[in-house]
């Protein structure tokens, strides 16, 4: 049942002295950005909501992120749909950073999204 989730994020409440990074309209233009990539891809849907085909079309990795998620496979012991849904925020952070492929920063992050 937990495999259906696809993010746990802790939030701590933020102190005054906490550098803030991006402001809400940065964080927009990165997002909106990010959306732009997913329809330039030709992608008929949002990263959320590819097929398992789209997926191996649009969520490519090079051999160190490859090597990564076996290693997350075997360690994790992840099914079939946590696979899938690492793939697609991976695909997600990378197209909010700008990314071409996913990079192995990209899919670590995805990893730390995870319920352990």
């Amino acid at each position: 049942m937990l495999d259906r989730i696809d993010l746990y994020v802790v939030m701590n409440e933020p102190s005054i002295n906490e550098k803030v990074y991006y402001n809400s309209m940065q964080l927009h233009e990165r997002v909106i950005c990010a959306f732009k990539k997913q329809k330039q891809r030709a992608q008929n849907d949002l990263n959320g909501k590819l097929s398992d085909k789209e997926i191996k079309k649009f969520c490519k990795l090079d051999d160190s992120s490859n090597e990564l998620l076996n290693k997350a496979i075997v360690n994790y012991k992840l099914s079939f749909r946590s696979i899938n849904k690492i793939l697609k925020v991976s695909r997600t952070i990378a197209d909010l950073n700008n990314n071409e492929n996913i990079t192995k920063e990209d899919l670590m992050k995805a990893l730390s999204y995870r319920k352990r």
